[in-house]
């Protein structure tokens, strides 16, 4: 042992501990060394280092593990209220670390890997550990995809994979998750968010299946590592995955959680590791609105994609993203029937806030999947434990007459019109789409809509859905690769309802029973929404053709002079329109709860 009025050091006389100019909290390896930052009100600090078999043992017999290493050091190492000094002259990679504030044995905040373990009692032990390895990311390059381009699938790395019809090894882990890349890119979207994938707790009675807790936001969570508890680095699994989205020209975006009261300072700097020791494009904060506020103004975070709830009216910096939830609302009760919902819905397919593009869906984690919105009309979270009292009670679904699962073919057969009419509104919309995974090819999770403790079938993607629903699927790419040909339907900036450019159309206008006159009354249920291609610099004009009433509707088509109208897709049964008829007529015949999209072209 190795003592002198500042520092006290036992397990080894080769230990040399220097002060440290770092300002980098948690432990960062440095030639020769390691520097160490902790933040606390204590005037002495301890650095507990251990082997890791010890914290095994010692988590397996209910005891404090015996540190190989123990550095204490006074507060002449401190500057305001952070602890910061450097240990050499032994190797500490491969060891497992912990702080002693007075007593208090607690986990670095800012570790880049964590080693979890589960005490006697079943509770969560965690050590930050040490390792010192450099990450080869070659040539990988961020994206930068422009929002207008943007198609955004949301998924959680281990319920995605974890179904045992997946169709990969290693289930539940990144690498199963990089495994999925070839399907994912088929699918045709830009960019995955993924659920919270770092180092989570588990605080509640229930397991905490989605992430939403507490956590060590600077390591990737050890349980979906495939390589975790195995020889090398398990956070290279991770990098490796994000380096094979963008090699397919994906992005790659966390979703993080911070509970109440997480300092901005420490959700800052866990934005910042991520961007740049993980290269993630962008990130999905879940906190107090002043954290995300700071985030939103960084200039270290110039060009990283920063997606929100909601922002301030003031002037920001950085790439904001909003997600629309009133999309979400608007949209279930169109697609449902009800009525005095057109005119906010049509604002809402045209809504595209400048500086803070809108991210539209109509399905998420948190609440039913696009499926069960149409095959419920009640939520059923029973196998959650909390006697159905838990997730939200108005989930504006309709079972379409039967509850749940049935064999009635007119059910069935309403019941996935109704999905294709949400995709295809999702896809029509101005702003940015997000499906949420599995709702591609109707994965559902029996009505259950607060899957957050269901790490079991119910939680897990049902990759057995995809051979059912293929036909769902199909048409799910097909609107994907629509509206990625048609630049109209994903325009840069808000629309503005005129003829700005003196194209001789606005970019977006309205149609009822007759051309430019929409019918807004509060029984109105059907328009036509057309998007000048002129505004997009496509060729042709699109006209969005919907009626979401029970009976059927004419919808009037502006005559353009020498231009004809054709129907390019639908999601009915019926066979489309014939293109002499409607343009004869000038109208198009659009059936009960369905949408019809045409296009125009030169005449010949």
């Amino acid at each position: 042992m190795i003592n002198d009025l500042c520092c006290t050091i036992s397990g080894s006389d080769k230990i040399i501990v220097d002060h440290t100019d770092s300002y980098n909290l948690g432990a960062r390896a440095t030639t020769g060394g390691w520097n160490f930052l902790y933040a606390c009100e204590a005037d002495r600090l301890g650095l507990l280092i251990y082997e890791i078999s010890e914290c095994r043992r010692a988590a397996a017999e209910g005891v404090r593990p015996e540190p190989l290493y123990s550095v204490y050091v006074d507060s002449s190492y401190k500057t305001g209220n952070v602890f910061a000094f450097n240990v050499r002259g032994v190797k500490l990679g491969g060891l497992a670390y912990c702080f002693d504030d007075e007593g208090s044995y607690e986990t670095d905040a800012y570790a880049e890997r964590v080693l979890r373990l589960e005490g006697v009692d079943g509770s969560e032990i965690f050590y930050g550990m040490l390792e010192s390895g450099r990450y080869d990311w070659s040539d990988d390059v961020s994206l930068n995809i422009p929002h207008e381009d943007l198609i955004i699938y949301k998924l959680h790395v281990r319920g995605y994979t974890k179904n045992r019809f997946s169709k990969v090894s290693d289930k539940g882990t990144f690498k199963a998750l990089a495994a999925k890349i070839p399907y994912i890119k088929e699918l045709g979207v830009t960019a995955v968010e993924l659920m919270p994938a770092y180092e989570f707790v588990n605080s509640g009675a229930n397991t905490n299946f989605w992430g939403y807790d507490g956590g060590f936001h600077m390591a990737p969570r050890g349980a979906y590592s495939a390589s975790y508890g195995k020889h090398g680095d398990y956070t290279y699994e991770f990098r490796d995955t994000i380096k094979q989205f963008h090699k397919n020209g994906i992005e790659v975006y966390m979703e993080m959680f911070f509970p109440h009261g997480t300092g901005s300072g420490y959700i800052d700097d866990c934005v910042r590791y991520w961007r740049r020791e993980y290269h993630i494009d962008g990130v999905h904060l879940i906190c107090d609105d002043n954290a995300a506020g700071i985030l939103a103004d960084d200039v270290f975070l110039k060009g990283m994609k920063i997606f929100s709830t909601n922002w301030d009216e003031q002037g920001r910096n950085n790439e904001l993203y909003e997600y629309n939830n009133g999309f979400l609302e608007s949209a279930r009760r169109i697609i449902k029937g009800d009525e005095d919902q057109l005119q906010g819905f049509l604002y809402m397919m045209r809504k595209n806030t400048p500086g803070r593009p809108s991210v539209n869906y109509i399905a998420s984690n948190d609440g039913f999947t696009l499926a069960d919105v149409y095959s419920y009309d009640r939520k059923h979270n029973e196998a959650n434990g909390e006697n159905n009292r838990d997730g939200a009670n108005y989930n504006l679904s309709w079972n379409c007459g039967v509850e749940g699962p049935t064999k009635r073919r007119k059910v069935v057969e309403l019941r996935n019109l109704l999905m294709r009419d949400a995709i295809t509104f999702v896809m029509c919309a101005q702003g940015i789409p997000l499906i949420y995974a599995g709702d591609e090819f109707g994965n559902s999770q029996g009505g259950n809509n607060n899957a957050y403790c269901q790490d079991n079938d119910t939680g897990w993607v049902d990759w057995n859905a995809l051979h059912r629903n293929h036909r769902f699927y199909d048409f799910v790419r097909t609107m994907i690769d629509f509206r990625k040909h048609h630049a109209c339907l994903h325009m840069a900036d808000e629309a503005g309802l005129t003829d700005y450019k003196y194209y001789g159309l606005p970019d977006v206008s309205y149609h009822g029973d007759k051309a430019w006159y929409p019918e807004l009354e509060h029984y109105s249920r059907q328009a036509g929404i057309m998007y000048c291609g002129q505004y997009a610099g496509d060729e042709n004009n699109l006209y969005i053709a919907f009626n979401m009433h029970w009976e059927p509707h004419e919808l009037a088509l502006p005559n353009i002079s020498g231009r004809s109208w054709r129907a390019v897709l639908t999601t009915g049964t019926e066979e489309l329109p014939d293109a002499s008829q409607i343009n004869e007529a000038r109208t198009v015949l659009v059936p009960a709860r369905t949408i019809i999209i045409l296009e125009d072209e030169k005449n010949s």
